[in-house]
């Protein structure tokens, strides 16, 4: 219990330090809300979950300057300030670091940390090192972690910095680009700092949740379809990501600005933000509430769910059960929809040789079936259809429009709501099909 406490009071002084850290003592200003840092920017959350908890300020005239770059000199502090806090030891003709300085290297967090120029930039690949050896000797966090491995680009040396980078990608304090590569050469700023910060504090974000402002007039739509998300390491098909690639998704889209919404919140009619996107989740996997659940709550990223629902209902070995889906709803990030009852192999076609009344007779109850249930076990309304296969059939068209107020295809094409929420295209989403791949950044 009592390495437990220390570890807990050592986490909290090393927010505090690396947010005091962010700007020399003579540059405080306040902590309200920043001019430069307006709600379509991609650490506006992380921002204002600082400023809300007065641990950040600005650098004069309502500005908080997120682009600015963060000096090694600032991130060696913190590292001090962390260890040593008011009893570190000053020297004469001590700048404001020194006696940190001294600190971070008694402690031996500077350890492979190419220091250079104090005063200039840090690098992301030294930061990572940083952050690596605080979490090791400071904080007694050893986890081992797959390193990020061929994401690593050329131009600094891999074998030195890989499995620092690899921890800190595992304790999601840091992340790669949108084009697969960690960029360990490239400048920390302000508001990557500012996120890390709020990440370590444990500061509630919503950040793809959030509130943002509608663009009078935009209905344009981008939905991701994902099926499985399986753990790191699993041979992955077309229908299949891992938890890291998903995290990797979800953290690209937060890091340009995108919002999420549930089909409750849309009408044809609905102006939505500049950039929004749906997540669904087809068939109804178990690890989507193992595996894909954990990571949208912390992302405060909204999506729906479109379970097999006859998979469901007879407790099939893989797929979700309804205590799993009625915690998932009880969040207010969740919201299902149906992919028939037990459809999914056949589908909703029309099949060969099958007459009009026998198809009704086939398909009309099964989704009847599948909407009642969802809405007796889990108290939600069931808005949308998933065609199985993407594919539907004229005879269901009226049928299907007074059960539903959404239909989703596998068609790969922004799906703008101009006209309407039926027959919404679809990108498949998977671990070699990155969210990145298909959305505008």
């Amino acid at each position: 219990m009592k390495t437990r406490a220390f570890r807990t009071i050592q986490m909290a002084a090393l927010v505090l330090c690396l947010l005091a850290a962010m700007i020399s003592p003579a540059r405080a200003a306040d902590a309200a809300a920043f001019s430069d840092v307006p709600p379509s920017h991609w650490a506006y959350d992380y921002v204002r979950a600082c400023a809300g908890a007065g641990l950040i300020r600005g650098v004069g005239g309502g500005r908080f300057a997120p682009d600015e770059p963060l000096t090694t000199e600032q991130l060696v502090t913190l590292v001090g300030r962390a260890c040593f806090g008011s009893q570190a030891e000053t020297e004469p003709g001590d700048t404001w670091s020194g006696a940190y300085v001294r600190a971070a290297e008694r402690l031996g967090v500077l350890e492979n940390v190419d220091v250079g120029d104090m005063t200039g930039p840090v690098r992301r690949c030294d930061m990572a090192m940083l952050l690596s050896n605080v979490m090791e000797k400071v904080l007694n966090d050893r986890r081992t972690v797959k390193p990020f491995g061929e994401q690593l680009p050329a131009g600094y040396d891999t074998g030195r910095y890989e499995s620092a980078i690899g921890k800190c990608y595992g304790a999601g304090l840091l992340s790669g680009s949108g084009d697969g590569y960690f960029h360990g050469a490239g400048q920390v700023t302000r508001a990557q700092a500012a996120k890390i910060v709020a990440l370590l504090a444990g500061l509630e974000l919503r950040p793809l949740s959030r509130e943002m402002p509608a663009v009078p007039g935009n209905r344009t739509l981008y939905i991701l379809m994902y099926h499985s998300v399986a753990d790191d390491g699993t041979d992955c098909g077309a229908w299949t990501t891992t938890v890291r690639q998903f995290r990797a998704d979800l953290q690209w889209l937060t890091d340009h600005g995108y919002t999420t919404v549930l089909p409750s919140e849309l009408t044809g009619d609905t102006s939505l933000p500049e950039k929004t996107v749906m997540l669904t989740f087809d068939d109804g996997y178990a690890d989507t509430y193992r595996n894909a659940y954990p990571l949208l709550r912390e992302f405060g990223a909204k999506a729906v769910i479109l379970p097999i629902v006859e998979r469901v209902e007879d407790e099939k070995p893989g797929f979700l059960t309804w205590d799993m889906c009625r915690e998932m709803g009880k969040s207010g990030l969740i919201e299902f929809g149906t992919h028939t009852y037990d459809l999914h192999a056949a589908g909703i076609g029309r099949l060969e040789g099958e007459t009009r009344r026998e198809y009704e007779a086939r398909v009309f109850p099964d989704l009847l079936r599948s909407k009642a249930l969802l809405e007796e076990r889990l108290g939600q309304e069931v808005r949308v259809l998933a065609y199985p296969h993407g594919t539907t059939e004229d005879w269901a068209h009226d049928f299907v429009r007074s059960n539903f107020s959404m239909t989703l295809t596998t068609v790969y094409a922004p799906a703008g709501i101009r006209g309407g929420l039926y027959d919404l295209a679809r990108y498949n989403a998977s671990y070699a099909e990155p969210a990145s791949r298909y959305l505008p950044g």
